[in-house]
């Protein structure tokens, strides 16, 4: 695999700074929409050493099951005020909060 160059983040950056206030997008979705579709987990390495300064909404960003980032409370707190539902097992619904680009762009 390719190492990931500044480029990649970038690109990373520019995506998940489209995603509106109440959609997530998963990984995945990120990374397709950057042009590396192979590259979700590096997706979530580019949104862990992004700078504060950026304030990008990296709390957008799940896994395609809906499932957030271990250990940080306050990615929940942060959908649950833009009104993301979660399901009662405690995950986004995906079904209702991931956000449709192409639906967008008609």
């Amino acid at each position: 695999m390719p190492r990931i160059s500044n480029t990649f983040n970038e690109e990373v950056y520019a995506v998940v700074e489209l995603i509106p206030h109440g959609k997530v997008l998963s990984y995945k979705s990120v990374a397709i929409l950057a042009g590396y579709p192979q590259y979700a987990r590096q997706v979530g390495r580019a949104l862990k050493i992004v700078s504060r300064d950026r304030h990008l909404p990296c709390h957008r960003v799940v896994n395609s099951c809906g499932r957030l980032v271990p250990h940080w409370e306050e990615q929940g707190r942060l959908l649950a005020r833009e009104g993301v539902v979660f399901k009662s097992n405690g995950l986004v619904d995906m079904k209702q909060c991931a956000w449709r680009v192409l639906d967008d762009m008609e």
